[in-house]
Parts: C-alpha cells; structure tokens; sequence
C-alpha cells in the first residue's frame, strides 16, 4: 500500500488530503470557518487536517477591526468619545471596547465609569503626598474615600508606604 494513502474509507472531502491545497488556502488568507463552508464539512474536519499536513492556519480575523488598530482607539479617544461611544460606533460592547484599550496599553480606566477618585489614579501626585508623610487615613479624607481605597491605588502604583498605626 502507498504510504500517502489512507486506510479505511476514502475521504469524504478529498481536498483536505491534498497539503498543497490546503496551506495554498490557508496562506491567501481563507479561515477554518471559510474552508469548511466550501468543502460542506465541519471546522473541526478542516482543522484536524490541518494539523495532520502541519499547517497552522492564522488567527482568525478580528470581528470588530477596529479595535485591533491602537492608532484608531487613540484617536476616538482623544476625540474625547467614552466607551459607550466607541461601542457604538464600532457596533460592539463596552468591554471590548475595555479590553481593546487595555490590551494596547492606553488608558482604559473601568468600562463606561469615570474613576471615583481620580487622583488615586495619579501615580506622582499619591507618591508625592506619600513622600511628605501624609498618613493614608488623612489622604483617604482629603479626597472623601476610604482608607482601604487609597491602600489599594498605594498597592496598584507599587508604592511604599510606611505602616499606620492602628
């Protein structure tokens, strides 16, 4: 028997037993979803293909492309538009519009919500105050939030800060 043919019965989709189609397809961009449709078999038959020719299909294409693109985020933020905003611009959630941003590293803040205490969200104004030798429970009053919040953003920023009393 011929080592490049299959034992038992013959392939339902004979395509998928030819690596050069395959990795052809996959390099001019098709997806597992995409090649399955064409071939009437499932995603999960594609892939295993795949995987038995050695062919690593690419990631799949970003639903929403725009959140792929850190230059675009940063524009509609800066034209001062919220998450909500974005969302809807974009036809998406908040919280991917959320993540988006945080996964480019810009300034993603909680979806939909300004910070409560945005000063905490200051890394050298709270590091200053700390390096003047404001208690935390009189920092935590100064901005009207809690003792434990200011610890939180002291933790966060990865600041140290001298043990109070109890």
């Amino acid at each position: 028997m011929n080592a490049t043919k299959r034992r038992g019965r013959p392939a339902a989709h004979p395509l998928l037993d030819d690596p050069a189609w395959l990795s052809t397809a996959v390099a001019v961009g098709a997806t597992l979803t995409d090649l399955a449709a064409e071939l009437g078999c499932s995603v999960a038959a594609v892939s295993r293909a795949a995987a038995r020719h050695g062919i690593t299909p690419g990631p799949p294409p970003r639903r929403f492309p725009e959140l792929g693109d850190r230059e675009w985020l940063q524009a509609a933020a800066d034209r001062g538009l919220n998450h909500s905003e974005i969302a809807a611009e974009v036809g998406c959630g908040r919280r991917a519009v959320w993540q988006a941003m945080a996964s480019h590293g810009l300034p993603a803040g909680r979806p939909g919500r300004p910070p409560a205490h945005p000063l905490l969200a200051d890394r050298a104004w709270l590091e200053t105050r700390l390096a003047q030798g404001v208690p935390q429970k009189e920092i935590a009053a100064g901005l009207g939030c809690t003792p434990q919040a200011v610890s939180r953003a002291v933790a966060r920023h990865q600041l140290s800060a001298a043990k109070e009393p109890k």
